[in-house]
């Protein structure tokens, strides 16, 4: 059998058909011999990179997550925006991040797959947290831009609250998504002086919330 002279490519195609897949019919409703129709690989070539569809949606996550990190890390860094401004392109990115919401939405149910149950609460609470909302909520208090008085805290509590009490993959639907949690949000937002509405923040996340609740009916 000839050796791959492009291992990496190999595996670029497949992560790309991957996620097209995934996020067209669902990871649920995805195949490993529809992601071998879609590459045109062989089943061999396949599983020579990835020993399971699980380890293919873990790559693609990993990928996805990535992207979406460097752009908040972006917003963080920027010299461009205050405290208050950075908290809202921050929340307003993740709602708007088309390629990282669709691959959301096909994720299996988190709850009967712990490992990428855990991989997403370590992301949430020891990177986004700490890394990414505390250094912003830190600066809109020295600007005066945000009124907070303990922000880790602060930080802790948006990102529980927004990746996993506002997550239809962990909160199932229960008749009050999305306008009640929404609106929950809003109150919480309004007393660190974000208002959802200034960027459409509220509409964004009740249509991300939506196709959620779609996708589990």
């Amino acid at each position: 059998m000839p050796r791959n002279k492009y291992p990496e490519e190999t595996e670029q195609k497949i992560i790309e058909k991957a996620l097209e897949l995934f996020t067209s019919k669902g990871y649920e409703s995805t195949s490993v011999q529809d992601i071998i129709d879609a590459t045109g690989l062989s089943k061999g070539a396949i599983y020579h990179h990835f020993d399971s569809k699980e380890s293919i949606l873990l790559t693609v996550y990993e990928r996805i997550f990535g992207k979406a990190w460097q752009e908040m890390m972006k917003i963080v860094e920027s010299n461009e925006m205050n405290g208050r401004e950075k908290l809202q392109a921050i929340f307003l990115h993740s709602y708007q991040d088309k390629e990282h919401v669709d691959f959301m939405i096909s994720m299996p149910d988190l709850l009967d797959n712990p490992q990428f149950l855990a991989l997403y609460l370590k992301e949430s609470v020891y990177k986004i947290a700490p890394k990414c909302i505390y250094p912003v909520l830190q600066e809109g208090i020295e600007d005066g831009s945000i009124k907070c008085k303990y922000p880790m805290e602060t930080a802790q509590a948006l990102i529980a609250l927004s990746n996993v009490w506002m997550n239809p993959l962990i909160y199932h639907h229960s008749g009050e998504l999305p306008e009640n949690k929404t609106a929950v949000l809003q109150q919480i937002l309004l007393g660190l002086g974000i208002e959802m509405d200034d960027f459409g923040m509220e509409e964004q996340m009740r249509e991300v919330m939506k196709k959620h609740i779609e996708e589990q009916v």
